[in-house]
């Protein structure tokens, strides 16, 4: 399984691991060969609260990921190069608080379907070739506060002050 990591404590995990009730884990997923999330349905689905995936992953496998939905509240997606197909299992995440993107291929048309995601507070869009327009369904996100990753998006000053008009209550960066 491999190596399971706590911010104060560090442990490898080989087999069957049972983590006590009290216990959340943090799990980093870091490769230079595409990874298959597979193993994820093989992990207590309550007890990941954060999920940072770096680099490239074999994105048919990445379905897996909404068997960790009850527990699961912050999700980084970085380096990846992952485009819309896997935003349908994104949009399973029902749960999640924080959702950071960072070299991704997501459209408009896919972006939309992450405005199920109504416990969203805050989210990271670092890409290229964002638009105001591709962000419109971040103001049907109620509990949303932060938006960043704009600087990446080569938004000029009217498209920024268009998206931040749309979405008042929330900072945007």
């Amino acid at each position: 399984m491999g190596e399971l990591e706590w911010w104060d404590v560090t442990a490898t995990a080989t087999g069957i691991v049972e983590v006590p009730d009290d216990v959340s884990v943090t799990l980093y997923i870091s490769s230079d060969e595409p990874v298959s999330l597979e193993f994820m349905r093989g992990l207590p689905n309550d007890k990941i609260v954060e999920l940072h995936i770096q680099e490239p992953v074999v994105a048919a496998s990445f379905e897996a990921i909404t068997h960790l939905a009850p527990g699961l509240r912050y999700l980084h997606l970085v380096g990846t190069d992952l485009g819309d197909e896997v935003l349908p299992s994104v949009a399973n995440l029902r749960g999640l608080v924080g959702l950071y993107c960072l070299g991704n291929r997501f459209t408009r048309r896919g972006l939309r379907q992450l405005v199920v995601l109504q416990a969203l507070e805050l989210l990271c869009l670092e890409q290229e070739n964002l638009s105001a327009s591709d962000l419109e369904f971040a103001a049907r996100l109620p509990r949303l506060t932060r938006l960043t990753g704009m600087q990446e998006s080569e938004m000029d000053e009217t498209e920024l002050a268009r998206l931040r008009a749309m979405l008042p209550w929330a900072e945007v960066v």
